[in-house]
């Protein structure tokens, strides 16, 4: 395989005229969007930031900006520096500016913007031994224009599981407007013998765009070895993704692999329909995340545990090395066309920093 090259940032690409189909944009730990071509890196703008805190998921907004969350882990509550920016021009002179920094944001890992009432929808994962500064831990909605923060879901601790406990990622359904798959770490059920013992969740939720508030719908319960036909209980799915074609969903445990289920054609649960495609093992230790890139049909994912970057056929087999060991990614997102910005995409591929 050819070597992986990094380079400066190549500002020749003129809005991304040269892009290919399929070819990965996406974000580091140390604050960078990079883009990834047939082998080739290059960077394309680096936010100034500090060791504490990393580039998470991004989208696109409706005039051909991004924006991307800034996580901090744990969250420092005297310099709090969990944001928000937008950045325009990314394949040209880029700039950012910052949307909101600071409380309330706490750790967000991801977010996507809805078109239908120009807000960012965001997850929230800050540690559990949390100050009641800021209690929220699940989703908030971010007005882009001035940064107003609106809890538009709020785990509480006090109800029996399953719950959404400790949401980590979010992507676009496929199978109503304006609701989300949302994985979480933890909410399965009531084992806190140690940090992320509780058996994770995938849910629905249902985001109103008048009021800002989303409503959760539980999807599996992943303590539940009815529904997923596993030997045991999955305590560590922080990332989901789907391929509405087949509708198949994807998911990664950071300690036992990736895995896919599958969902009927309105997007419920089929029971025992969970396959593993990829163990977690010395090979590839401690997964990150995986995401369909819908142009290759392939799952682009990482591993924390060398910080490489991979794809596979979406029944496990054929994986190349995209780039790594060592290139910290978190956020993807896939081009769908040349010269093409509209883009599809995909956040929080990678969450090593994000965990309770």
């Amino acid at each position: 395989m050819r070597r992986f090259t990094t380079t400066a940032a190549l500002f020749m690409l003129a809005g991304a005229a040269h892009a290919q189909v399929g070819n990965i944009i996406y974000t580091t730990g140390n604050m960078t969007f990079k883009y990834y071509d047939n082998g080739t890196i290059t960077t394309l703008y680096t936010i100034p930031g500090s060791p504490s805190e990393g580039l998470g998921g991004f989208d696109r907004g409706p005039g051909g900006e991004f924006y991307v969350t800034a996580g901090q882990y744990p969250v420092d509550l005297n310099n709090n520096k969990s944001a928000i920016y937008r950045v325009d021009n990314l394949f040209g002179a880029a700039s950012h500016s910052v949307v909101k920094q600071g409380f309330p944001l706490a750790n967000p890992t991801t977010l996507k913007y809805n078109a239908a009432n120009g807000r960012l929808v965001t997850v929230q994962s800050p540690q559990s031994e949390y100050n009641p500064v800021n209690p929220v831990r699940g989703l908030v909605s971010v007005d882009t224009a001035t940064g107003n923060v609106v809890t538009s879901f709020n785990q509480n601790n006090l109800l029996p599981p399953p719950q959404p406990f400790t949401a980590n990622d979010l992507v676009n359904s496929p199978y109503a407007a304006n609701q989300y798959f949302v994985a979480c770490n933890n909410g399965g059920d009531s084992d806190f013998s140690g940090p992320d013992k509780s058996a994770s969740t995938l849910w629905k939720f249902d985001y109103n765009t008048v009021t800002e508030v989303s409503t959760p719908t539980l999807l599996v319960n992943f303590a539940d070895l009815a529904a997923t036909g596993l030997p045991e209980k999955l305590s560590f799915v922080r990332t989901v993704d789907i391929k509405a074609s087949t509708n198949e969903v994807f998911f990664v445990d950071r300690e036992t692999g990736i895995y896919k289920a599958q969902l009927d054609a309105a997007g419920n649960w089929i029971n025992g329909s969970v396959q593993l495609l990829l163990a977690e093992s010395a090979t590839y230790p401690l997964m990150g995340g995986a995401k369909w890139n819908p142009y290759t049909d392939k799952l682009v994912f990482t591993v924390e545990g060398t910080q490489a970057f991979y794809q596979m056929n979406t029944d496990g087999t054929n994986i190349e090395t995209l780039a790594g060991p060592g290139e910290n990614v978190f956020g993807v997102y896939f081009i769908p066309a040349p010269g093409s910005l509209a883009l599809a995409g995909l956040a929080a591929l990678a969450a090593g920093r994000r965990r309770r």
